[in-house]
């Protein structure tokens, strides 16, 4: 069996001896991560008895290096109905830059309500201490087998932003030979190992992969891909286009276009927020006695296209002229799909925290938990708004008690130490 606890422990002693903020207290959501990781995986002790194939290989993505790679270099057409680009030309010609995950990008988009990602240390995080063990005690215990240490796991991962972990996964392959999620996901199992493993892959890369693996098939996830494509800053929407063309050579607008048609309406307010079409421009109050005749195309209209300031105004005032707020009358005027995009779409307007709660909320109400949801939202977004994630969260009930009610295991301990609750 895979041994995976001695490596970690020496990340994570590494992080401690390179990092000097370590012992920090909790930062604030707009902190900008400053840490270097270029030495932390020189010290990784690798204990896996046998090789393992690269898990981005078997499934077809871009490798460790190309993930992180500074620089990478994709265009694509200026209108998403010009369709896909015949090739990838240079830098300099294609004028823009994507770098997967980097902090700079989050905070650069116009309008956005987003903090760059944070490193947040948890006093639950903190108990786990690095070990030291002579290195003959370590080839003892790697030849005896003493299995995984899944709370040290935990504690790591909880500990770094994706940014960090990335590099961590990066640096480790690049010494060891080994792809560090496919070593986690080969050593732990279930809904435990996939979100483990999801955590050491760059933002952008994953998110595209997750946009692909809700449409691919004979049937497409909806709600899945309801969350990946309306949690997209007009900014995300772009880099996450551009990966999606660099990993699988198509174009991700016209692929979920295709994929969704024109059937329902919740089809429509999706193919609209992938127009980019927000602006702060315009009268709120005309917005708002659109909103008041209850039509469903002028809901779709004017949450896909208001900025956050305007839509700040026309979530008040219509508060003002109505019985309702405008979440309360979403609920009561539509149902399913469409009332879950119009909400979605509505607290992300707001900020996008509050949508990130609903959508967690949402996968864990009813029979069942929808794993898909709570996994996609926890990798994506747990560094960028876990900081007051349980205040955010008191309109839809208690986060930390939904989770242990839902959730089992070290799934549920997982969930809950990344959310840092």
């Amino acid at each position: 069996k895979n041994r995976i606890y001695f490596n970690l422990i020496q990340i994570l002693k590494s992080l401690v001896l390179f990092f000097p903020h370590y012992n920090e207290p909790i930062r604030s959501a707009n902190a900008r991560p400053t840490r270097s990781t270029s030495d932390a995986a020189d010290v990784i002790w690798s204990a896996h008895a046998t090789g393992l194939s690269s898990a981005n290989a078997s499934a077809g993505l871009p490798s460790a290096a190309d993930a992180v790679r500074p620089g990478l270099p994709v265009a694509l057409p200026d209108d998403p109905a010009d369709g896909p680009a015949d090739a990838v030309p240079s830098a300099a010609s294609a004028g823009t830059t994507v770098r997967p995950g980097h902090a700079g990008q989050l905070r650069a988009d116009p309008g956005c309500r987003r903090a760059a990602p944070v490193r947040v240390h948890s006093a639950a995080a903190r108990k786990v201490q690095p070990q030291v063990l002579p290195s003959r005690e370590r080839a003892a215990h790697r030849d005896e087998g003493i299995g995984t240490d899944n709370k040290a796991i935990i504690a790591i991962i909880s500990q770094y932003n994706t940014d960090e972990l990335v590099e961590i996964g990066r640096q480790y392959e690049a010494s060891f030979g080994k792809n560090l999620q496919e070593c986690l996901k080969s050593e732990l199992s279930g809904n435990f190992g996939d979100l483990a493993g999801s955590m050491f892959t760059s933002r952008y890369v994953k998110w595209a992969a997750m946009i692909q693996e809700a449409i691919e098939g004979c049937g497409t996830d909806e709600k899945a891909l309801m969350d990946l494509i309306v949690m997209c800053t007009p900014a995300d929407l772009d880099t996450v286009r551009k990966m999606y063309y660099f990993m699988y050579n198509k174009d991700m607008y016209r692929e979920v276009s295709e994929d969704i048609n024109n059937v329902h309406h919740w089809c429509i307010f999706l193919k609209r927020w992938m127009r980019l079409s927000k602006s702060d421009a315009g009268d709120p109050m005309a917005d708002v006695n659109r909103l008041l005749k209850g039509d469903v195309h002028d809901f779709i209209e004017v949450i896909c296209d208001a900025g956050p300031a305007k839509y700040d105004q026309i979530n008040a005032l219509f508060a003002q002229h109505s019985k309702n707020d405008l979440a309360k009358t979403i609920e009561k005027k539509f149902s399913g799909k469409m009332e879950q995009i119009l909400l979605i779409g509505h607290y992300f307007n707001l900020h996008p925290q509050k949508a990130v709660c609903y959508i967690l909320y949402r996968s864990m109400k009813g029979l069942g938990t929808n794993d898909t949801r709570l996994k996609n939202v926890t990798s994506l977004f747990r560094d960028l708004y876990c900081v007051g994630i349980a205040e955010a969260y008191r309109p839809f009930g208690d986060l930390r008690k939904d989770f242990k009610g839902d959730l089992s295991g070290n799934y549920e301990k997982l969930v809950l130490a990344v959310w840092h609750l």
